[in-house]
């Protein structure tokens, strides 16, 4: 299970914890998440730099976490970090229980669908 808490108030404090809990060096995730210098993990962690949502998913797989929980704690927390825009009011309406069960709902379809489309067209896994 990917680790998830609720009681943090920003991505910043997240990485830096969730790095010392798993004894990994600054270098260390810098390098897991593509990242040629650690200097930007230093500048993440002291809430300096917001978190870029493209390194959002490498994050969660180097510091085990769960990621639509802290991609919404990204969001929330980007104007506060130095960001230019407040995504609060997207996070307000994305992330409600009741759209992203929709949204589970939607690639269910997609992915049926995508299967069917395969299956018809002779080019399965089989």
């Amino acid at each position: 299970m990917k680790h998830i808490d609720w009681n943090a108030t920003s991505p910043a404090e997240v990485i830096l914890e969730r790095r010392s809990i798993l004894h990994m060096t600054q270098i260390e995730l810098a390098l897991h998440i593509g990242l040629e210098k650690p200097n930007f993990v230093t500048l993440m962690e002291k809430g300096m730099s917001s978190v870029p949502l493209a390194q959002v998913v490498a994050l969660c797989d180097a510091l085990e976490l769960d990621e639509t929980w802290f991609l919404e704690l990204t969001m929330r927390s980007a104007k506060e970090a130095g960001g230019r825009r407040d995504l609060t009011p997207l996070c307000d309406r994305v992330f409600t229980p009741e759209n992203l069960r929709r949204y589970a709902d939607l690639v269910e379809q997609r992915d049926a669908a995508r299967a069917t489309n395969q299956e018809d067209r002779g080019d399965g896994d089989a």
